[in-house]
């Protein structure tokens, strides 16, 4: 599946955001950078390329949360051991 590069440049941020998938698997990681079309963050578990998923960026621990659909586009490992760096991109115009 083929994907178009980001269309604006990368910002660092790090924050942290809920990934959850469609099957209820949730958990808090940390963003490494950010573009208006998407952002990569370091995780846990294991995902794959086309993958949806539902994104809450900035986490808040308490308050209200705010999800967008997001997907994977690039997946590789973070040099971290059982830890994978993703790309996504969001599914519908960011506002964030």
């Amino acid at each position: 599946m083929a994907f178009p590069r980001r269309r604006g440049p990368r910002g660092l941020a790090q924050v942290p955001a809920r990934v959850r998938d469609y099957y209820g698997g949730s958990e808090v990681v940390q963003t490494e950078n950010v573009s208006r079309d998407g952002f990569c963050f370091i995780a846990d578990r294991k995902y794959y390329v086309g993958q949806g998923l539902m994104v809450a960026r900035p986490y808040p621990p308490s308050g209200e949360i705010n999800e967008v659909r997001v997907h994977i586009v690039r997946e590789q490992t973070s040099g971290i051991a059982d830890h994978y760096l993703y790309g996504v991109r969001y599914d519908e115009p960011s506002t964030q």
